[in-house]
């Protein structure tokens, strides 16, 4: 006894070890298995806290600053503002006034940062404070989350969330089955199933148990990994019996408990070391490609800016040396350094670059970024589209210039809502019936059948021969029937008297619907793992013994059942063809029997209707093989090494000599108007490329009746799996293509082929292919393969804008690698949606999206943005101009502070709206782009490149020209007050800057295509603000520029040459601006393409007749999301090819 007290003592006594004491935090506390006992927690591990936000009150003010100040351009102005303080350089008496608009640029970032960062700090603070009931060693105790340690137990209530990552100790459920929600992780809002381990079950056997001694466990597990469906482990009890864990038996932080009372956990992971936090990561930063055009002009526009004041700073200290005799009114002594050509120069280079500090748009970066952010909320409130997610509004004008779309199919152009059609078992095909054949059932009829969602199944044949027990497919049917009815995961739920399936996939709710439809009800299983089915009044028990989940690996999904009754065990599976047929039994002379072949063709003929496809099978497996295979499969999942790969080995041993029960057809339904919205993709340019997981043949058919494939496409079909021939495949093809340069080409090519093709020595040959294609059909890819090809497009063609679209997890790596992430808010989940740019309803809304917003975005902020380097050109360049007259002595043409309020107060306003606001035409006639192809200037560049940049600057040069030099030679000499005085230098500069202010807003008016309110108001605003600042300086005597105003508005002179400026400008601006549109639209249809008759070639309406059909199964791709650059071929090697296939692919 004494023995064993010491024993059970010394198992539990051990040190913590679980964190490193040196390194960072994934080095401390990622990096170690650990090893843990209940109800003793390790506070050395992270707490359950999280952080979000990025600031707290004591490190805003620092982070943000070093934010800020980390941009080079206000790097640049804190350099500007230090010149201003040098008495020798500054023209603002020793002021940084350019400090002024710049605190406030800072301050309106800074502000905008705080609130988004405030949002997350309150809802980290919600989750933080959430109470949970604890185990203290007493009894539970309610604490807030951020107090949870690893190692504590918590009892988390029915639909509750579940606070950690969790083992599961005890269940109120008798057998410990408890169900959980993943919608916060994976999207999904079906049901899954946890099960409390046996011996865990055995243990606690009561609630108020865990405060035994004896009740102790020791988990030892894996060290935190981001990986969601992963999770290894094992238990070992005061009696020192040890059990492996796997994910079965955990359950992640962020569920909800459903359908049962309480569950009691052990907490396993806690804070930043939670698979959902550790998934959390942030997205890559995207920047358009306005924005990256935009940062080389501002580099133009710095140099141009060096190179004017080095000239006029040359100019100054030549003729200040070369005249210094004449200058002897300035009582400059002759040691003074103003006779130092050299100190002159740089002196006079400073005087120039604050005089010039405008040239570089202080508040081009801020204004544009408001301007985004406005435009993405109205994209949010267009009644139009069915409230889209705009989550990266700095994309706006890359949805205007987009030229590759990359779209996934299942879920995205099709509704990923399925219906079950038609059915093979043994040689008999049912569901291929149509109205008013004897064989149709009715729709009245229909109503005395069960009620069920995703069928549409009539044929009568079928239900005969499950009726009649004497019938020759009777056996044959029910068994293949009994199948559908328990291989599957769906959990069956109780809900006011009706039977609800919550099924993980489409595809297996439509599947489970027909079985039920026709008479076999799944019932659900129990917490002994007994699956029960309704057949004609009896009840079905089978005792379910194994799961092999499918992944894209395995491509098949099995289940291992023994039959109550007869004891008899039997493994179904169902899946791909291409796996299972493999796998058969059959001899040489069955495959080669008219069964196997029409089983083979109604395959084929389900693909190019474009139906989805599964193969059932089963195989019946004899007690004592099960033992034994059993036993090694208990030992594999006991392991902590390599448990994956020993149970994979085992279950592939097991999965083989099938029997062949049947097939079944599944159709994915195109959503509302795809066909017209690729159709319209197409007519402007945009080059569409569908990357899918379906068989080419699916693939094929879809496409025909998306209006992705026509007859006037010569497609291109390469489907080989060895390099050498991939390589001739796309040499061919490319010889092809160049023969016929007239005709439009579709490329498709299937995931073996496509894996070869993008390697580095062939992926050359594929772009070529591709760029001469207007429609590329990929098949059979996987997520890794998506990416690499958005990755491929964006790398070899950098000035090429890509946009990515689609529906499901396995199309967020695709998302995230274009410029452009579009998600659709759709069936399976909103992992695509939450990592997109944009998020929609409806492909359909991807038109008005790119046509509407996009193309108007894109106008819209070029313009923006031409127009804030053309005006701040107006307002430093005059000063330039000047210099000829004041041999560039630097002198400042305008007061400091009205100078620093030009780009906040009267020239930013009206640009911002119409930036929002303008049209330059009806929203639909845009959408539906075509009267003419609207959306072209955006892929082509035609609204903002250099030649585009240059011409505004060019407008600039010769309005500053005209405002500086008429006030200077037409009217300064009459320049004259009422005492016959002459108007000093400030009277100038506040003529001159008082044009550029009206010139600049008058701007807006001439390109705007509508004049809104808010346009006319702001316009308005901006004048008259700049008419009070001055009355308010004219009135403080202390102000450079006192009583100016008052004395210009006196003088007739000033009146009339402002009306002489404004007039000849805006005339000779309108006039270039409509001859500039008469020459685009003249333009346009010159260049009209015309349309060329392609070549008749027969090969273009032919699609290749291939044995290999492959498989459509819509699951929740786990392996692909675990392991992205695991990328294993499908096996093809063994398919079965009739004799009288051709292989040759068809061009």
């Amino acid at each position: 006894m004494t023995d064993k007290l010491y024993e059970f003592s010394t198992l539990f006594e051990y040190k913590y070890e679980n964190v490193n004491p040196k390194g960072n935090y994934v080095q401390r506390f990622q990096s170690k298995n650990r090893k843990i006992t209940s109800n003793r927690p390790d506070y050395e591990l992270p707490n359950n806290s999280i952080q979000t936000s990025k600031y707290t009150l004591i490190n805003f003010i620092p982070k943000q600053l070093y934010e800020q100040f980390s941009k080079l351009a206000n790097i640049y102005f804190v350099i500007i503002g230090a010149l201003q303080m040098i008495p020798e350089v500054s023209i603002s008496s020793g002021v940084p006034t350019i400090y002024l608009p710049l605190s406030f640029i800072i301050l309106i970032s800074g502000a905008k940062d705080f609130y988004e960062d405030y949002k997350r700090r309150k809802s980290d603070n919600e989750e933080n404070r959430q109470p949970i009931l604890t185990y203290d060693g007493y009894k539970f105790v309610t604490i807030p989350s951020s107090s949870l340690y690893v190692g504590q137990i918590i009892k988390v209530n029915q639909d509750e969330v579940i606070p950690a990552d969790i083992l599961i100790l005890r269940s109120s459920e008798q057998k410990g089955i408890c169900y959980v929600e993943t919608k916060s992780l994976d999207g999904e809002t079906n049901l899954k199933q946890k099960n409390v381990h046996i011996d865990l079950l055995q243990t606690y056997i009561s609630d108020d148990c865990f405060g035994q001694e004896d009740k102790r466990i020791i988990l030892k597990y894996q060290a935190p990994t981001p990986y969601l469906y992963q999770f290894i482990g094992e238990t070992t009890t005061s009696q020192q019996k040890v059990s492996a864990m796997n994910f079965n038996n955990f359950i992640l932080r962020g569920c909800n408990l459903r359908n049962v009372k309480y569950v009691f956990g052990l907490v396993t992971y806690t804070g930043k070391d939670t698979k959902i936090i550790m998934n959390s990561t942030i997205a890559r930063s995207k920047r358009s490609k306005l924005e990256q055009q935009m940062q080389k002009f501002i580099l133009i526009i710095f140099l141009t800016q060096l190179i004017l004041c080095i000239i006029a700073s040359i100019v100054y200290a030549i003729s200040f040396y070369n005249k210094r005799n004449l200058l002897s009114y300035l009582d400059i002594e002759s040691f003074d350094n103003e006779y130092n050509i050299a100190y002159n120069f740089f002196v006079r280079f400073g005087n120039w670059i604050l005089i010039f500090t405008n040239f570089v748009p202080i508040s081009l970066l801020v204004t544009l970024e408001m301007v985004k952010f406005i435009q993405g909320k109205f994209m949010t409130l267009d009644d139009r589209l069915n409230q889209p997610k705009v989550q990266s509004s700095n994309l706006n004008e890359e949805l205007g210039q987009v030229e590759h779309i990359f779209s996934d199919k299942t879920g995205t152009l099709t509704c990923n809502i399925m219906e079950f059609k038609q059915i093979i078992i043994g040689n008999q095909n049912y569901g291929d019936v149509i109205e008013n054949q004897e064989d149709y059932l009715s729709n009245d009829e229909i109503l005395s059948y069960p009620q069920v969602t995703n069928v549409d199944f009539r044929d009568k044949k079928l239900i005969e021969a499950i009726q009649d027990q004497n019938h020759f497919m009777h056996k044959q049917v029910k068994d293949c029937l009994i199948m559908l009815s328990i291989c599957h995961t769906v959990i069956a739920d109780q809900k006011d008297n009706k039977l609800i399936y919550n099924a993980t996939s489409p595809d297996e709710l439509a599947l489970l619907n027909f079985a039920r439809f026709v008479g076999f009800e799944f019932l659900g299983s129990d917490e002994n793992g007994i699956k029960r089915v309704r057949f004609n009044n009896e009840i079905l028990e089978f005792q379910l013994l194994e799961v092999f989940e499918f992944t894209s690996q395995r491509k098949r999904q099995s289940i291992l059942v023994q039959i109550r009754n007869s004891k008899e065990i039997i493994l179904y599976s169902k899946g791909a063809d291409s796996i299972l047929l493999s796998e058969t039994k059959l001899s040489q002379k069955e495959l080669q029997s008219e069964d196997y072949h029409n089983l083979e063709n109604k395959l084929q003929e389900y693909g190019k209707v474009g139906l989805r496809t599964l193969v059932l099978c089963k195989r019946i497996i004899d007690i004592q093989t099960y033992q034994e295979w059993n036993k090694r499969y208990q030992e594999a999942a006991q392991s902590l090494e390599n448990r994956e790969e020993r149970m994979q080995t085992l279950q592939d041993e097991l999965e083989k000599n099938y029997e062949i029960l049947g097939a079944t057809a599944i159709e994915d339904k195109l959503q509302q108007n795809v066909a017209d919205t690729i159709s319209a993709i197409k007519q402007a340019g945009i080059k569409v490329w569908v990357l899918t997981g379906d068989k080419i043949e699916t693939a094929i058919n879809i496409g025909y009746s998306c209006q992705l494939l026509t007859n006037e496409l010569v497609q291109h079909v390469i489907d080989e799996k060895m390099e050498s021939l991939v390589v001739e495949k796309l040499n061919e093809t490319i010889g092809l293509i160049s023969k016929q340069p007239h005709n439009q080409h579709a490329l498709i090519i299937s995931g073996d082929a496509l894996l070869h093709s993008l390697k580095p020595h062939i992926r050359k040959n594929m772009i070529q292919i591709g760029e001469s294609c207007n429609v590329v059909l990929c098949c059979r890819v996987s997520p890794k393969q998506k990416q690499d090809v958005v990755t491929l497009i964006r790398n070899q063609k950098k000035n090429v804008c890509t946009l990515a679209i689609g529906d499901g997890a396995n199309d967020v790596n695709m998302i995230t690698a274009a410029h452009v992430g579009v998600g659709i808010r759709g069936v399976e989940g909103q992992q695509a949606s939450r990592a997109a740019d944009y998020s929609v309803q409806e492909f359909q809304e991807l038109r008005r999206l790119l046509f509407y917003h996009g193309r108007e975005c894109y106008r819209r902020n070029s313009t923006l943005v031409c127009y804030t380097f053309y005006k701040n050109i107006l307002v430093v360049l005059p000063q330039f101009w000047y210099g000829i007259l004041s041999m560039y002595s630097a002198q400042s043409l305008y007061d400091t502070f009205i100078y620093q309020l030009f780009n906040i107060l009267y020239a930013a306003l009206p640009i911002m709206i119409y930036g929002v606001f303008d049209e330059e035409h009806d929203a639909d006639i845009l959408t539906e782009n075509t009267q003419d192809n609207y959306y072209e200037q955006g892929p082509q560049g035609k609204l903002f490149n250099l030649k585009i940049f240059l011409f505004w600057v060019f407008q600039g040069l010769w309005q500053t020209s005209i405002i500086c030099f008429f006030p200077t030679f037409c009217i300064s000499s009459n320049f004259i007050d009422d005492n016959g005085y002459m108007q000093h230098l400030w009277a100038q500069g506040t003529m001159i800057f008082g044009l550029v202010i009206v010139v600049c807003n008058l701007k807006v008016l001439i390109f705007s295509n509508v004049y809104t309110p808010a346009l006319l108001g702001s316009i308005s605003f901006s004048m008259i603000s700049y008419l009070i600042s001055w009355i308010i300086l004219d009135n403080i005597s202390q102000a450079e520029a006192y009583v100016v105003l008052e004395s210009l508005f006196a003088t007739p002179n000033f009146h009339f040459g402002n009306i002489l400026v404004i007039v000849t400008i805006v005339a000779i601006d309108s006039a270039i601006n409509l001859k500039l549109r008469k020459m685009m639209i003249a333009s346009k249809k010159k260049n009209q393409p015309i349309y060329q008759q392609p070549e008749k070639n027969d090969q273009v309406i032919k699609v290749i007749n291939r044995a290999n059909t492959g498989f459509a199964f819509n699951y929740l791709d786990v392996d692909e999301l675990e392991n992205q650059e695991k990328i294993e071929l499908y096996n093809l090697e063994n398919q079965v090819v009739p004799e009288n296939f051709n292989n040759n692919n068809i061009y």
